[in-house]
């Protein structure tokens, strides 16, 4: 018979000590902290942020998505949309803009039409929420207030021709068609800023590009400064002036103490978000799209109406493209001279 020899292990007098030592001083600390903790002060709730008393909720506001080129669609949605607003009632008629242009006959139709909605009592908001170019600043102009978004621009509305064929013709300085029509322009600019309180020198600059515009601080006689838009014209006065002046031995009326370079007389205007601002151009620039239009029309909760493209509308700017209108040209001239071609009446006749 085997007998297994169990090893019996035995604790040394030092370890035994050592092992209470650790548990005492675990169970002091634990004591402690229960003992002499403080109790947290409670912490005082906090109110609910009261509402800014001059936001209003409820306003009816309607928005027009006025995206892509300015054509007759773009006309006939502005139209309802209009009539949407009239109908409904609504205080604030607010136009998503990011447009490269487009026709100048349908731009100045859209920028009436807007511009007539003050005598409804309507508010019209141009948000730039892109580009505002060409065409796209004129609508932009006939607007109460214009909102840039970050990153936006406006300007570069030179007329740029075109003929039948869709190519773009570059005409001299001195060509009669083109001084009409530049001309033309200038003038619609020029109303439309002055008609709704924006800079017409600006406006002017945006559609000639041989106009110069500084950004100015004028000094008078008693030490008063403003700061403003001036065109090169009207510097080469103030400064003509105070020349005179001083060599006269008088105090100038104006002098010039600062300026900057806006454009020279061979760009465009074409400003970003915090140039149209600066220059009071626009009235703000906002983040967060429409909702910080809202923000700064201090509306809280509006009843917005979304204006969509129909269905006929979007076929009408299908067939009104010029690429298919070039295309159903071509095949009904073929259709009628195939049908020429061959004896009685058939299908290309009636494709023609």
């Amino acid at each position: 018979m085997r007998v297994k020899n169990k090893r019996k292990t035995s604790a040394s007098p030092a370890k035994i000590v050592g092992a209470a030592l650790i548990a005492f001083a675990l169970f002091a600390s634990l004591l402690s902290d229960t003992l002499f903790a403080e109790e947290a002060p409670p912490q005082p709730e906090t109110p609910d942020k009261a509402p800014d008393k001059d936001f209003r909720s409820g306003v009816k506001v309607c928005v027009v998505p006025i995206q892509g080129e300015i054509d007759e669609q773009m006309l006939f949605l502005v139209k309802r949309s209009i009539q949407t607003a009239r109908e409904n009632e609504v205080e604030y008629f607010v136009l998503n803009i990011n447009t490269p242009g487009g026709r100048l006959d349908v731009m100045v139709d859209i920028g009436e039409d807007i511009a007539a909605l003050k005598d409804d009592g309507i508010t019209s908001v141009a948000f730039v929420n892109k580009d505002a170019t060409s065409a796209g600043s004129y609508i932009t102009l006939a607007c109460d207030k214009i909102v840039m978004a970050s990153g936006g621009t406006i300007g570069s509305a030179a007329p740029v021709f075109i003929d039948a064929s869709g190519n773009i013709i570059r005409l001299e300085d001195d060509d009669e068609y083109r001084i009409k029509v530049i001309g033309y322009c200038k003038s619609k600019f020029r109303a439309m800023a002055k008609r709704k309180g924006h800079n017409p020198d600006l406006a002017e600059a945006m559609v000639d590009y041989k106009i110069a515009i500084f950004w100015a601080t004028i000094e008078d006689k008693d030490g008063g400064t403003t700061t403003r838009i001036i065109t090169k014209d009207e510097k080469d006065k103030i400064e003509a002036a105070a020349k005179a002046a001083s060599e006269n031995g008088l105090e100038p009326q104006q002098r010039i103490v600062k300026e900057k370079t806006i454009v020279t007389n061979f760009q465009l205007v074409n400003l970003d978000y915090k140039e149209a601002v600066k220059y009071r151009f626009a009235d703000t620039s906002v983040d967060g799209g429409l909702e910080g239009v809202y923000k700064y029309l201090k509306l809280s909760d509006p009843e917005v109406i979304m204006v969509e493209e129909t269905i006929e509308e979007g076929m009408f700017g299908i067939l009104n493209s010029p690429l298919l209108r070039m295309l159903l040209m071509v095949l009904g001239i073929g259709g009628v001279f195939m049908e020429i071609k061959t004896p009685g009446f058939g299908v290309p006749g009636i494709v023609g």
